[in-house]
């Protein structure tokens, strides 16, 4: 049985200064809002996906809406097994299906034009970390017949599909030399897979492509870290010639990962969500500036041993979202997992919700206008908010 959170958007919260020194090429967004966006009261509805699949969800990472109308998403359980779920009929009934056991985070979803729906995970043993479906992800093929041409890189973080239809794959390596260049993109052109380019890194971790063509390519100088002074450096890379050729676009400071990049509706203007500070920045030059907006507020988790709610930093935007009324949904983590909202005044809004996960990574908007989050880590779930 569902069970339903009935709740409203807190009141818009003063917005934290930041605490680094930007770099020559970022600066802050400090302008005062002209009002205040007015409170809208939502409802969530828990999926509940652990009690009607019969199995404990433990993350869920990715959501997309087909093309045939389904809901596809991915999850992995508290044993790390791998599934692809799904919904006909808009969340009202939900269905399994198993993925290679040596699938231990199925990342990343993208749907092609032709309909063929795309899988990125990290893997361990033979199993590759790139796998397609032209069954609305019923079943799953590997593309990369046990390892993709840089044989170290065993997860696959993005996927983006070229104008022409070409398929690239962002990857990460921790073999990788970070000072040197390493394959850290593939393409896959429906027959092969190919490296497509190689970035100074460990690897890239998020991919994004404007109206005018131009390829963009975030890569990390180290792995995920909580301190600053080990966590390296977030470099966004692009590319006007179809990939042949890259330019650091510059240091986005205090970032080490940026783990989502996204080109708004206007064709032009480019967000990135970064960690280890949990902080947004914005570009409208293809990246020769970059803005950093204020801190993301403090998220709100619920305490499992005594369900005390406790207020916590959020240090990852894991994902962004544009919504077809213009505003930005991020979610978060890694104290707690909350979505926020981000409007045109660049103000802040917390969206509540269970606060039994630390980490949210699917987002979703489907035609109806229903909003859609994947979470986890305490206990993964699909929430649903239907204006």
């Amino acid at each position: 049985m569902r069970q339903i959170f009935k709740i409203s958007l807190l009141s818009l919260l003063a917005l934290s200064a930041c605490t680094s020194t930007p770099s020559t090429t970022v600066s802050t967004s400090n302008e005062p809002t002209e009002q205040q966006v007015e409170a809208q009261e939502i409802v969530w509805e828990n999926m509940n996906l652990s009690e009607q699949l019969d199995i404990q969800v433990q993350n869920v990472p990715a959501l997309l809406y087909s093309q045939e109308g389904t809901i596809v998403g991915s999850f992995y359980d508290e044993n790390r097994v791998s599934y692809i779920v799904r919904s006909e009929d808009l969340g009202d009934t939900w269905t399994k299906h198993a993925l290679d056991k040596e699938i231990t985070n199925p990342r990343v979803l993208l749907e092609a034009k032709d309909g063929t729906i795309y899988l990125g995970a990290g893997v361990t043993g033979t199993a590759s970390p790139i796998w397609s479906s032209s069954d609305d992800g019923k079943t799953w093929k590997d593309l990369g017949q046990g390892v993709l041409p840089n044989q170290s890189a065993k997860t696959v973080w993005d996927i983006l599909e070229l104008p022409t239809g070409e398929i690239l794959l962002a990857t990460d390596s921790l073999a990788n030399d970070p000072k040197q260049d390493n394959p850290g993109i593939y393409q896959w052109d429906g027959k092969n897979l190919s490296e497509f380019a190689q970035l100074p890194g460990l690897g890239v971790l998020s991919l994004a492509i404007d109206a005018e063509g131009t390829i963009y390519a975030a890569t990390e100088e180290s792995a995920e870290h909580d301190d600053p002074a080990l966590a390296g450096q977030a470099h966004v890379f692009r590319s006007t010639d179809g990939g042949k050729t890259w330019t650091d676009t510059g240091l986005l400071d205090g970032a080490n990962r940026v783990y989502t990049l996204l080109v708004l509706s206007d064709g032009e203007t480019l967000m990135a969500g970064t960690g280890i500070r949990g902080e947004l920045y914005r570009s409208t030059d293809q990246g020769d500036t970059w803005i950093r907006l204020e801190h993301t507020p403090q998220g709100v988790k619920t305490a499992q041993e005594n369900k005390v709610e406790m207020k916590g930093a959020v240090s990852r935007i894991y994902n962004l979202l544009e919504t077809d009324e213009g505003i930005i949904l991020a979610g978060t983590g890694n104290s707690t997992g909350d979505v926020f909202q981000l409007d045109e005044k660049d103000q802040w809004t917390l969206t509540a919700k269970d606060h039994q996960s630390i980490v949210v990574w699917g987002l979703l908007q489907t035609p109806d206008g229903t909003l859609w989050a994947g979470t986890g880590s305490y206990g993964g779930d699909i929430l649903k908010f239907k204006p």
